[in-house]
C-alpha cells in the first residue's frame, strides 16, 4: 500500500460524506481499504457521541455505508477479474492469428 495513512485519513476528514461517495470509484483498492477503516471509525465514533434515540439512526448510517463499501470492494474485484480475462482472451486471439499465419 503506497498510500500514507494518517494523510489519507487527513484528506478524507477534509471532504463530506457525499464528496466521499463522488470519489469511491477513483480509489484503487488500498484506498478503499482505508476509506473503509474510515468510516468505521467515524461510525464508531458516532455512536460513542451519540444520544438517546440518534443512536439509531448513526447505527442505520453505519450499516448502509459499510454495505456500500462491501459493494465498491467486490467491483473492484471484479473488474480486475474482468481485466485479466480479457487480457488472456486477447492474447490468446493474437497467438491463434500467428499459428494461422504460419501455417499458410
Amino acid at each position: 500500500m503506497g498510500v500514507n495513512r494518517d494523510e489519507f485519513f487527513a484528506l478524507l476528514d477534509g471532504l463530506t460524506d457525499k464528496e466521499i461517495e463522488a470519489r469511491l470509484p477513483l480509489f484503487d483498492s488500498g484506498e478503499l481499504a482505508l476509506v473503509q477503516e474510515y468510516v468505521e471509525r467515524s461510525v464508531v465514533d458516532q455512536i460513542k457521541t451519540a444520544r438517546g434515540g440518534g443512536i439509531i439512526d448513526s447505527a442505520r448510517s453505519a450499516k448502509v455505508a459499510l454495505a456500500a463499501l462491501k459493494m465498491a470492494n467486490a467491483a473492484d474485484t471484479k473488474a480486475l477479474a474482468a481485466l485479466i480475462l480479457s487480457v488472456g482472451a486477447i492474447l490468446t486471439a493474437v497467438l491463434c492469428g500467428i499459428i494461422l499465419v504460419m501455417r499458410n
